[in-house]
């Protein structure tokens, strides 16, 4: 998994089916506070395949139903994915796709010039004990 931070004038529904075809999600600035967060998740998510006790059928579904801490995918994306008007938010790439594929794909509505545009991520690499905590025992809870 890799994951940046984007601008891109597509409303919900175009961005999630913009990155649905290359295996990557959107997730909403200020649902972590941390790399080690996303890091965490994503982890959880791959040994999750890895062990079979997977929930979701695709690994950036399993990936944001263990960063949202829940086992209902509804609920999880609802919480997590960017809501009509924001334009910055967190992409996590499941893929091979390339960033400038993904930035390309964040810009390609029709009579929109502009590419998406790749920004700082913003975040402390580490992690608040208590944050990777709730992430690492959402399936037990």
């Amino acid at each position: 998994m890799r994951f940046f931070r984007v601008k891109s004038q597509l409303g919900p529904a175009e961005l999630c089916e913009a990155l649905g075809k290359l295996d990557a999600v959107a997730v909403r600035i200020g649902v972590a506070a941390s790399e080690d967060e996303f890091e965490l998740a994503a982890h959880l998510a791959e040994r999750s395949f890895a062990e079979k006790t997977n929930i979701a059928r695709a690994p950036q579904y399993e990936f944001l139903l263990w960063l949202a801490g829940t086992k209902d995918i509804g609920n999880a994306m609802r919480g997590l994915s960017p809501k009509e008007g924001e334009r910055e938010f967190f992409v996590f790439v499941f893929s091979d796709a390339g960033e400038r594929e993904i930035l390309a794909e964040l810009g390609a509505t029709p009579g929109a010039g502009a590419k998406g545009e790749k920004l700082p991520l913003g975040l402390p690499k580490k992690g608040e004990p208590l944050a990777l905590e709730r992430i690492s025992l959402s399936r037990t809870i």
